[in-house]
C-alpha cells in the first residue's frame, strides 16, 4: 500500500483503491471521535457502484445502520502538476477561495441521496492531506467557515491528517484532526 500512495497527498488515499481509502478515511474519523470506537462500531460496510452513495455504513451496537459518504478536498490543478512531474508546489488559498471550495463541495454532495433508505444518520466526510490544506491557513478557517444553511446530512466534518510536530515526523497513534462544519 506504502508503494502505491500518493506523493502529493500520501496519508489518506490509497492509488487505484477508491473503497480502502473510503474505509481508511471513517475509521480515522471514528478514531478521532470516539475513544471507544471499535466497540460502538463493530460491524461495517463499503459500497461501492452502483450500491453507493453512501460510501460507508457502520452499524452500531444497536444494529442501527450510519451512513457516510467520502469525498476528497483538492486542488485539481496541483494534483495534475503533480502526477505530471511539472511542480512539486502546492496552491496556497486564500480563505474566501477556501471557504467556497468547502461549501461548493458540500453543496454538489448534498444533492444526492443515500440509496440505503435504512441509515438513522447521514454523515459527511470531507478530507485532505494536501500539504496548503491540512498544515497551512486553511485547517485554521476550518472553524471560520459560514454556515451552511441546510443539508441533506446530520452532520458534516472536514478530516486532516494528526499534526505533524516536529515537521516531518509523525506523533505515534496521533488521531487525525476532525473540525465538525454542521450538525443538525
Amino acid at each position: 500500500m506504502l508503494q502505491r500512495s500518493r506523493v502529493y497527498s500520501p496519508y489518506f488515499a490509497v492509488v487505484d483503491d477508491k473503497a480502502a481509502t473510503e474505509l481508511g478515511v471513517v475509521a480515522d474519523w471514528v478514531c478521532a471521535r470516539y475513544p471507544d470506537g471499535d466497540r460502538r462500531f463493530p460491524k461495517f460496510e463499503v459500497r461501492s457502484n452502483p450500491d453507493d452513495p453512501p460510501d460507508v455504513v457502520l452499524v452500531d451496537g444497536n444494529e442501527e445502520r450510519h451512513g457516510f459518504e467520502v469525498t476528497e478536498l483538492v486542488d485539481g490543478r496541483t494534483i495534475d502538476a503533480h502526477i505530471k512531474q511539472n511542480s512539486m508546489g502546492f496552491r496556497e488559498f486564500t480563505q474566501e477561495e477556501f471557504s467556497a471550495l468547502v461549501l461548493d463541495r458540500i453543496r454538489r454532495k448534498s444533492g444526492v441521496f443515500f440509496k440505503d433508505s435504512s441509515c438513522v444518520s447521514k454523515r459527511l466526510l470531507i478530507y485532505s492531506d494536501e500539504v496548503a490544506i491540512a498544515y497551512g491557513e486553511c485547517a485554521k478557517w476550518l472553524s471560520a467557515l459560514p454556515p451552511v444553511a441546510h443539508s441533506f446530512f446530520d452532520e458534516i466534518w472536514f478530516i486532516v491528517p494528526p499534526d505533524i510536530q516536529p515537521p516531518g515526523h509523525r506523533q505515534k497513534d496521533a488521531p487525525c484532526r476532525i473540525f465538525l462544519i454542521l450538525k443538525t
